[in-house]
């Protein structure tokens, strides 16, 4: 099976391997199989398949330009339930969809009202390394836009946006919710240099070209979308968070997508 796509789509490849992987090891434990797992990659598939970096072909996400950001965030303003509000902020934050959809009330911290007024933001949020690509804690701040956002959610437990049936909310939920924006609209949100409808995953990306066009801080936008800074001893030594910054970046970004 993985002969198959492992060169064409590597990336989709090795996220099944990891499944497998998984699930193997697990009936292993519960007894349900022996031997050894046939989906390890040391010293087993790494004999048989090509390494990752000899055959990945990084493939970039469709995204808008930042020019048709406010007229796309127009429309998603219109749109309710759960997945639209999850999709409202991880466009604020310019964050990664699992991090939105597995966000926890527990993992927010409120300042005081004090606090909020000498910061200019109300509070942060932190993301445990769990959940963070890089498997390392991850903190944003929270400024006033995504509170009054998240005052808006209804308290159902820990999660922010939990499922109907419970649980965390599928990726496809924010994914089927773009591809229908897409569809509703006469022009369509697309991304023009290959043709597709733009994706959340996306939004990074646009978030990104507009800093850059906007001279924002180069350091904050990269701390902001989780991005390492400098060479592995330069990140070594970099230690800042550059909380007020970036709380500055996305009040200048909320404040870009409302037309101002």
């Amino acid at each position: 099976m993985l002969d198959k796509i492992w060169i064409a789509k590597n990336e989709t490849a090795r996220r099944i391997l990891g499944r497998i992987e998984n699930v193997l090891n697990y009936a292993s434990t519960k007894g349900f199989r022996s031997g050894p797992n046939p989906a390890v990659w040391s010293g087993n598939l790494e004999n048989l398949l090509p390494k990752p970096s000899k055959v990945q072909n990084p493939e970039h996400m469709p995204s808008l330009r930042h020019s048709e950001m406010p007229r796309w965030w127009n429309e998603l303003q219109k749109r309710d339930g759960t997945g639209a509000k999850a999709l409202m902020l991880l466009t604020m934050f310019a964050a990664r969809s699992g991090e939105i959809r597995g966000m926890l009330h527990s993992e927010i911290q409120l300042f005081s009202d004090k606090e909020a007024g000498q910061r200019g933001y109300k509070g942060v949020w932190t993301i445990p390394k769990s959940r963070m690509k890089a498997n390392v804690e991850h903190s944003s701040p929270i400024i006033q836009p995504v509170f009054d956002l998240l005052q808006q959610l209804p308290r159902q437990g820990d999660l922010v946006f939990p499922s109907q049936r419970g649980g965390m909310l599928s990726d496809m939920t924010l994914s089927a919710l773009m591809k229908r924006m897409h569809a509703d609209d006469e022009v369509g949100f697309n991304d023009n240099r290959i043709q597709r409808p733009a994706v959340p995953h996306g939004i990074r990306s646009t978030f990104r070209d507009w800093a850059a066009d906007m001279r924002q801080p180069r350091d904050a936008v990269e701390l902001q979308l989780a991005h390492r800074i400098g060479s592995k001893v330069e990140h070594a030594y970099f230690r800042s968070e550059m909380l007020d910054t970036r709380a500055k970046v996305l009040t200048d970004w909320n404040k870009f997508l409302n037309g101002f």
